[in-house]
Protein backbone atom coordinates (compact mmCIF):
# COMPACT_ATOMS: atom_id res chain seq x y z
CA UNK A 1 0.00 0.00 0.00
CA UNK A 2 1.09 3.54 -0.66
CA UNK A 3 1.76 5.30 2.64
CA UNK A 4 1.68 9.10 2.98
CA UNK A 5 4.91 10.89 3.84
CA UNK A 6 5.49 11.43 7.55
CA UNK A 7 5.93 15.22 7.34
CA UNK A 8 6.69 15.76 11.07
CA UNK A 9 9.42 13.10 10.88
CA UNK A 10 10.96 14.69 7.79
CA UNK A 11 10.91 18.12 9.46
CA UNK A 12 12.56 16.70 12.58
CA UNK A 13 15.34 15.09 10.52
CA UNK A 14 16.58 18.51 9.43
CA UNK A 15 17.32 19.38 13.08
CA UNK A 16 19.36 16.26 13.83
CA UNK A 17 23.17 16.42 13.95
CA UNK A 18 25.18 14.80 11.16
CA UNK A 19 26.08 11.82 13.34
CA UNK A 20 22.43 10.93 14.01
CA UNK A 21 21.04 7.91 12.21
CA UNK A 22 18.37 8.37 9.58
CA UNK A 23 17.40 4.72 9.20
CA UNK A 24 13.77 3.85 8.60
CA UNK A 25 13.48 1.96 11.87
CA UNK A 26 12.22 -1.55 12.44
CA UNK A 27 9.01 -0.33 14.06
CA UNK A 28 8.05 1.82 11.06
CA UNK A 29 9.00 -0.95 8.63
CA UNK A 30 6.84 -3.41 10.56
CA UNK A 31 4.02 -0.87 10.55
CA UNK A 32 4.08 -0.71 6.73
CA UNK A 33 4.34 -4.49 6.34
CA UNK A 34 1.42 -5.05 8.73
CA UNK A 35 -0.69 -2.36 7.05
CA UNK A 36 -1.10 -0.39 10.28
CA UNK A 37 -1.29 3.39 10.55
CA UNK A 38 -0.18 3.82 14.17
CA UNK A 39 3.13 2.82 15.75
CA UNK A 40 1.28 1.71 18.88
CA UNK A 41 -0.34 -1.05 16.81
CA UNK A 42 3.02 -2.77 16.19
CA UNK A 43 4.98 -2.00 19.37
CA UNK A 44 5.25 -4.74 21.98
CA UNK A 45 5.00 -2.22 24.82
CA UNK A 46 3.30 0.92 23.47
CA UNK A 47 3.80 4.01 25.59
CA UNK A 48 0.33 5.54 25.28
Amino acid sequence: PLMPLDEPLLAALSCLPDCAGVALGLDRLLMVIAGKTRLADVLTLPFE
